[in-house]
């Protein structure tokens, strides 16, 4: 029998308190993540103690677990216990390089693999609210023409009231700029059911309008110090709206304890990756996939 649950959203509230404590910064260790995202990588969890286990199904890769604390030697025998009742080595994923580290002390044998693909990218949260010095010319240059573009442009709060103007905009999105890859795929039927179950979720969310019509939203929240973006999307044919979005996103939603950004991974898109090394990220969150063989 499977100890574990299938995580949904009304899990939101106990994920908030066992990822605040992990304290990573990366976008896995946020609830909003695990849910939007759990149709794809099968997320669940166990209670064990009053500790939880999650665990999920990594594309290539099979079962990973999210490491429990260091020295919470239960845990890591239920996981033990899970993985041979499986057949499986004992897979971690994501594994931080301080967590790497305890993982090694544990488990000598283990076998660590950065993901490259995987990895976040965080960026100072005033940089992305003013696109400071030299290094920004070129999204100040692209926000400016937004404007000069659009002099009617707003930023405004997701409500009850616009939401289903925004749901109508996903559509038209998903239906002219939807890329054929199974992740791109994925993410729409995400990305659509969050939109649906907007309220359970409670974003931070927000909608940019240029001509009276959305041209983008973003939508995210805040773990520790970090606001972590979940879903961003816009019409590319409204030049530098993108840059715009996320200026006026940040404007609003940083507030005096957010230090940081996390605009999540690339998933090895290249124009993706492109753009995201552009906003001048001040470091990569690095994630390994540790294996166990024997344990």
């Amino acid at each position: 029998m499977d100890e574990f649950q299938a995580i949904t959203i009304a899990d939101i509230p106990r994920l908030n308190e066992f990822f605040a404590r992990r304290g990573t910064r990366l976008c896995n260790d946020s609830a909003g993540a695990a849910v939007l995202w759990q149709p794809y990588f099968q997320d669940a969890f166990c209670a064990l103690d009053g500790t939880l286990l999650l665990r999920e199904t990594f594309p290539g890769v099979g079962t990973v677990y999210t490491p429990p604390h260091a020295d919470d030697d239960a845990a890591y025998a239920a996981l033990e216990r899970f993985s041979r009742a499986r057949g499986e080595p004992l897979r971690f994923f994501p594994v931080t390089p301080e967590e790497l580290d305890a993982l090694r002390a544990r488990y000598p044998g283990a076998e660590a693999a950065l993901l490259r693909d995987w990895c976040d990218y965080l960026y100072a949260a005033q940089d992305m609210v003013t696109f400071p010095g030299r290094r920004f010319h070129g999204q100040r240059n692209h926000v400016s023409r937004f404007r000069r573009l659009y002099p009617d442009w707003k930023f405004e709060d997701i409500t009850a009231e616009n939401l289903p103007e925004v749901r109508a905009f996903f559509e038209d999105y998903a239906a002219r700029y939807q890329k054929d890859s199974e992740t791109a795929r994925v993410e729409t039927v995400c990305v659509r059911d969050f939109l649906a179950h907007y309220d359970a979720y409670a974003p931070l969310g927000g909608l940019l309008r240029a001509g009276g019509r959305i041209v983008g939203f973003s939508c995210g929240e805040i773990v520790g110090d970090t606001l972590i973006i979940h879903v961003e999307k816009a019409d590319i044919a409204c030049d530098g709206v993108y840059q715009a979005l996320v200026q006026s996103y940040a404007e609003r939603f940083v507030t005096d304890g957010v230090q940081y950004i996390n605009r999540e991974e690339d998933t090895g898109d290249p124009g993706v990756r492109q753009s995201k090394e552009r906003y001048r990220p001040i470091r990569l969150l690095e994630k390994y996939l540790v294996t166990i063989e024997a344990f």
